[in-house]
């Protein structure tokens, strides 16, 4: 078994590709880098992402004394409203396609998707930080993570499925409890569900 990352939000993406597809080119262009295998040989893909209040009404955001990002657990404050606003529009949208789609198709071979969330975001769901964090900073958080559960798999698996961090319900439940008010700016994740028991 292999596992692979790939950084980046293509659910923001300025484009007039489906949200699907955008996803699937993207794993295509990984696997042209050389990687030892092929889409015919992938199991699974699972796609893991920061919801960053996408789906909070578009009137809670709101006016910043700066242009950067400050979430709350009930609104967002920057200087770039309008382009926040936007940007939760196609991220919104996107996430709302990918999480009703079951399987990624390249070369008439089916693989199994499932795309799963952090909310706010990664540091948000997993550490309960919710300020705003250096990239050094998120990479400490990171390591630290993996240090505490790399070699305790029924504590990663409790702490994933604990109230802190899961949300509630099936994969459908999941993604519908998200997009109501301001849920995408409190701490959660559906995670828990791609952990096999």
């Amino acid at each position: 078994m292999k596992f692979d990352v790939v950084h980046g939000d293509v659910t923001v993406a300025q484009t007039s590709k489906e949200p699907r597809d955008r996803v699937r080119d993207l794993i295509v262009g990984e696997l042209k880098r050389d990687r030892g295998y092929q889409w015919k040989d992938i199991a699974q893909i699972v796609q893991i992402c920061d919801m960053d209040g996408a789906f909070i009404p578009e009137s809670l955001v709101l006016a910043g004394e700066t242009d950067a990002i400050e979430y709350r657990e009930d609104r967002i404050l920057t200087g770039k409203t309008e382009s926040i606003r936007l940007r939760n529009r196609r991220k919104s949208e996107s996430l709302r396609k990918l999480s009703s789609i079951s399987c990624l198709t390249y070369q008439k071979h089916e693989v199994p998707y499932r795309i799963y969330y952090f909310s706010r975001n990664m540091e948000h769901a997993l550490h309960n930080r919710s300020g705003s964090l250096s990239n050094s900073e998120k990479s400490k958080l990171a390591q630290s993570f993996r240090r505490r559960f790399a070699n305790d798999l029924p504590q990663f698996k409790a702490f994933m499925r604990s109230p802190e961090v899961a949300v509630p319900g099936d994969y459908r439940d999941t993604w519908d409890a998200v997009q109501n008010g301001v849920s995408s700016l409190r701490r959660g994740s559906n995670l828990h569900l791609a952990i096999p028991e």
